[in-house]
This record gives C-alpha cells, structure tokens and sequence, in this order.
C-alpha cells in the first residue's frame, strides 16, 4: 500500500492541490502548467451529455478535446465547489459547467464531476460526468457519502469562473 500523501496547510491532501491546481490552469488557458502537472500519457475521458463517451490520451489528445469544445461554444466555464479524495489516488471534483454557444445570451448550466487518478505527482486518468448518480457509483460511494452541497456558477456577466 502506497504511503498517504502528507495533508497540506490548507487541510487538503496533496493530491486534492494538484487536482485544484490542474483545474486553475486549465481555466486561465495555461496549457504549459496543464502538461506538466499530467502524465505524458493520461487519459481523457468526457460525457458530453449525449451518452456518448470520447476518449482522448496525451497531451496531443487534450489539445484536439480543447479544440473541439472551443469550437463548439464560445463560453465555457466551470467551477469546483467540492474536492475529496476517494483514496488509492482517486479525487473527486464536483462544480457546475457555463456553456453558451454565439446564439445565446445567457447560456445553460450544468452539473459536472471529474473522477481524477493521481500517480506519483502527476494526473493519469480524468473522467468526466454530467450524471452525478453516474459519478458516484463509479466511484463506489453510498448517496450518503456524496457531498450534498453545491454553489451557484452564475451567468455570462459574472466573469471568470474560479475554485469556490
């Protein structure tokens, strides 16, 4: 059994700061910290909402899922509102999701959980979910284990999403 990563000043563990620390640069469009903090050759996996999952591997695969999500909505935000460890270097993020497409003035909002694999530093596995129940199964937690609170992301006019 790998030995627990220590607790950091802020009560969290040290993979809970690299998975709040991912989301960070991922939201300022830093990509450059984005791939450093993954494993050359982490996995992707995304839920668009469809039913549909997509795969994407590497750093090459995380620029096409950019790619694509940017061309098919001018705004996207999200937000963490809760970050736990699920252990054996699993973590939990639970936020909500700002898309607007040129169409629209306000946009849509939706839940999202990231299932993120931590190995020595670095992120390996990140699967998305728009279905919490989904999230939380996979994650093999009782809908008593599963945090209840969530905060409002607001709409187009509120500016930059941020960790909660």
């Amino acid at each position: 059994m790998p030995t627990p990563l220590p607790d950091t000043p802020h009560g969290r563990s040290a993979d809970e700061e690299l998975v709040l620390e991912l989301h960070d640069a991922w939201n300022s469009g830093d990509r450059e910290r984005v791939r450093a903090l993954l494993h050359p050759d982490a996995e992707l996996s995304a839920a668009p909402g469809d039913g549909e999952r997509l795969t994407y591997r590497g750093a090459e695969g995380l620029e096409r899922y950019s790619e694509q999500r940017e061309a098919a909505f001018d705004v996207v935000r999200e937000r963490v509102s809760e970050v736990f460890s699920l252990g054996d270097g699993r973590v939990a993020a639970i936020g909500r999701i700002l898309l607007a497409t040129p169409e629209q003035k306000r946009g849509f909002s939706s839940h999202f959980c990231w299932v993120i694999e931590v190995r020595e530093g670095l992120v390996t596995r990140v699967t998305g979910y728009v279905d919490q129940e989904e999230a939380r199964r996979d994650a093999g937690l009782t809908a008593e284990q599963w945090p209840a609170s969530e905060r409002y992301l607001g709409d187009l006019a509120d500016g930059a999403a941020s960790r909660a």
